[in-house]
This record gives C-alpha cells, structure tokens and sequence, in this order.
C-alpha cells in the first residue's frame, strides 16, 4: 500500500473516531489536529542573500513561472488556490486583495509582503516561502527568524556559503537545521566557469556538519526540463541536479507523514473501530508493540501560523551579533512534521525517489552536475558498524525497552485513566537507564556505540526537563523520546 491511501485510510479512521463520540475529551483536540495535519501543505522556505536565485528555485518547485526572470517581488509565499489571487500587505499594514497575480501590477504597488495563490498541481502538496531581504546581517536575520517559525523544510541558496552566510545560517534554532538543505544553484554557471567542483569542494568543508544534504542545481536547465506539452525530460532533470533535489525534499516529508500517522496510531487504539480503521502501516516500523503504539495519552502540539505582517520582519525577533562557530555534526534529524510530499509537477516522486543517490560525490560529465553530496555521511566509505563487542550491549537494551514498553501498555489498559505521572517517571528511568547501560558496556573504541552514548546522555538532560513542565503533553514527547532511542539501536544493530 502506498504512503497515500495509508493517509487515506487513516483520514477516515480519525474522521470516524471523532464522529464516534468515543474518543476521551483529553484527545479531541489532538485528533482534529492530527486529522487537519494529513492534509497541510508542507511549508516550504527559500533563504539566503540577494542574487542567489531564490526566485527561479522557487518556479522549478512551483512548477511554473510565477515570478518572471528579472522581476522582482517582497518575501514572496505561494499557496494553493482555485483562483488565481493575490494578497498584499502595505507598509502601513493594511492588505490590497487582487483577482489576478500579475507580478509587474503586484510589483508596482510595493507591497512588504506578497501571498500568491494559484491553481498549480504543485501547491496542493507544498508552499514555498521565498525570503527577501537586503544585504544586511540584521536585516537578513530578521526575515529569517519571522521565517523561521512559518518553515518545515528550509533550503539555503548559495554560490560559496561564505562567512556573512554561515553566521545567518548559524543563528538558526536547530529545529530548522535538522531540516535544511544547502542548494548551490546557477550550479551551470559555475560549471562553465570551471568553478563548479572547487565550489562543492569548499561549501562541503564549511557546511557539512550544517545541513542534512548539499545539492547542486542548475535552475534554469532543470526549468528548461518541463517541456510545452506539459511532460518533463527526466534525463535533463536528473542532469541539472533538479530531480535530486525533489527526491531529497520527499524522504524527509515522507518521514514526517509516516510520523504523523504514527500518532494518528495512537488515538485511532483509544476507540472501538481501531479494529476496522486502523491500516497496517500505520505501525512504526518494529515487530514488537511499542510504548508509542499502546500510550493513550497522545498530546501533539501543532504550531499555528499566523498571518505575516509587515512588522512581524522588523519586530519579531531583536537581532543579536553573532560570531560563525563551529557545531557538532547534526544528529539524525526528526522528520519535518508535515505531510504533502512536495514536487514540481509532471514528476511522478513514487517512481523517482529511489533514484536520489546518496553515494560519495563523483566526477560529472560536461553536461551532468555532480551528484548532491551526503554530508551526513563521512565520505568515502565503508560505513562504520556495531562491533561485535558492542552487540550484546545493543540487545539488552532493547529487550529492556520492549519490556517497559510493554509495562507501560499493560499500565494504559488496565487503568480507568491514563496514569500520565507514572508514565512520565517511568520514560526518566528507562532513559537513564538506558545511558548508564551504554556508558558501562561495549567496546569503549566502537564508534557507534559513542554516538548511541552521547545520545542517550543528551536524552536524559533533555527528559528531565520534560518532567519539570506542569502539562500532559510533556508526557507524549518523553515517551517519543524513548521510542525514538529504542529505534536508533534496533537501525544500528540492522547495519
């Protein structure tokens, strides 16, 4: 079954169990959410300095010339609508709301700000959210930080990822560097410049630890790719590095939706037709049943969005100097929380994402871009994998896991209300737990086994904060916490 008619399936079953009257009070408002949820756009944000071609990215994610090349527009976001229609935000505040988007009319009136809606395939599944700002560290910072909270996946377009551009980037909270891309576009330009491999050669050496991947494209070769009657080259789209960069987007939406389901999960066990509303896939991917898949307490905050304004840019945030710093190396990232799987259309993602490379960077033809760089991944390879030493280490906790889990579930079922308290101090054991166990067994040379233990140490600094907040979602994200730990030992003892 496809990702697709799994959301499906789980539509219903949530629409049912609402519409059932079963579901206890403390979950009505996490179902609704969740059930809006499957069907939000995934946010998308365009950032990075002026002339790095923001605007161009943002037709070939469109799948259409929005904004013609040489005109110029505010931060600029597109959604979807039946109609075409336009939506500007003056400088005093108040919004001109036009039947057409005609980007010299719109251009001409000045707007701060700019939604267009439009009845392009693409945005039923994505909005994209083009950054405008000036040259300017604090200027440029405020836009991203107003952008920062309306973004799910951000793209940083660059040329060279210089000095100014990695102290920007810095200033991100980690949520959106957990989701972001580096994309080197006019990566044509650079090729017949001869520029093109120095170029990822450097942007690798300074950003690899910053985003999940560095992806060259050509923007206007993989534009040139839609043809006039409206199919796509997809040989000429593979070149130019475009349809990488869709595949790269899709993997992490879909592991956000397949998240999305996951807690859809876990309301659809509190009601009577989880037995004929629930599809099978809807289980993470783990034979035994998880703390996740039994914990009647679901609590999932969804961020709302509030309508931009002109003021929310200069406003919002008060900038601060900051200094470019080395960071560690981002961990594995949680999936982007939303659920449209983004595309320019015609392509077809189900058929072209197992394409999307993540082998070492090689050596393009004079027509073909270098394939996007795994900055997650040391090049070149092997792999690293568990020792046998560290084996045992991995087993036992994971059994232990199981176990808890199991307890926990036990604990759900058996009790008139959910016990959120012993919930809580049971996730803060089994985390501490878990840490100790890793810290004290194991080959102390495994490079694995020192992730999976600075991991763990970071889990349990980061559940007992959990613990301290005087709300029941807290108890949700502890036990996704634990969830998520078991599942990173059980993906490294696979390897």
């Amino acid at each position: 079954m496809s990702l697709q008619a799994t959301v499906a399936k789980v539509r219903t079953g949530l629409a049912d169990a609402l519409a059932s009257g079963n579901l206890p009070g403390n979950l009505l408002p996490k179902a609704e959410a969740l059930l809006a949820a499957l069907d939000k756009p995934v946010r998308l944000t365009l950032m990075g300095l002026p002339g790095t071609g923001k605007s161009q990215l943002m037709n070939l994610l469109a799948g259409a010339d929005v904004v013609p090349n040489g005109m110029h527009l505010p931060t600029t976001q597109l959604v979807y609508g039946e109609v075409a229609k336009s939506k500007c935000t003056m400088p005093d505040g108040s919004v001109e709301v036009l039947d057409h988007c005609d980007v010299a009319e719109i251009a001409a009136l000045h707007p701060v700000f700019v939604q267009l809606a439009l009845p392009l395939p693409a945005l039923r599944r994505i909005s994209v959210l083009e950054v405008v700002a000036r040259d300017d560290n604090i200027d440029q910072q405020r836009a991203m930080f107003w952008a920062a909270k309306r973004t799910d996946v951000a793209l940083w377009c660059t040329q060279s990822f210089n000095i100014p551009e990695q102290t920007l980037w810095g200033a991100m909270p980690d949520i959106i560097k957990d989701h972001g891309f580096m994309v080197v576009t006019k990566a044509d330009v650079l090729s017949r410049n001869e520029l093109l491999q120095a170029t990822l050669s450097n942007v690798r050496t300074v950003g690899e630890h910053e985003f999940n991947q560095i992806l060259p494209v050509a923007t206007l070769s993989a534009i040139d790719a839609r043809l006039s009657d409206g199919s796509v080259d997809k040989e000429a789209m593979r070149r130019s590095g475009g349809l990488a960069l869709i595949s790269a987007i899709l993997r992490q939406v879909d592991l956000g939706q397949q998240a999305t389901i996951d807690q859809a999960a876990m309301i659809l066990r509190q009601t009577e037709q989880v037995a004929t509303s629930t599809p099978a896939k809807i289980k993470p991917p783990v034979q035994e049943k998880t703390i996740v898949e039994t914990v009647a307490a679901a609590n999932i905050d969804e961020p709302t969005v509030a309508a931009p304004t002109p003021t929310a840019i200069r406003a919002d945030v008060t900038p601060t100097r900051i200094e470019p710093s080395a960071h560690p190396k981002r961990q594995n990232a949680q999936p982007a929380a939303k659920q449209a799987v983004p595309k320019a259309e015609p392509i077809e993602p189900e058929a072209e994402v197992e394409k999307a490379s993540t082998k070492p960077t090689k050596v393009a033809s004079e027509d073909e871009f270098p394939e996007p760089i795994p900055v997650k991944k040391k090049a070149p390879p092997p792999k690293p994998t568990l020792k046998d030493g560290s084996r045992k280490a991995y087993e036992d906790a994971i059994s232990y896991l199981t176990r808890e889990g199991r307890a926990l579930a036990n604990a759900v079922e058996t009790s008139e209300k959910v016990p959120v308290a012993k919930i809580m101090s049971r996730s803060v054991d089994n985390v501490q737990w878990l840490a100790d166990h890793l810290q004290d067994n194991g080959e102390d040379d495994d490079p694995i086994l020192q992730r999976a233990r600075e991991t763990a140490l970071d889990a349990a600094d980061l559940i007992q904060l959990m613990q301290m907040e005087k709300h029941d979602s807290a108890v949700f994200d502890a036990v996704s916490l634990v969830v998520q730990l078991k599942y990173d030992l059980e993906a490294d003892l696979a390897h």
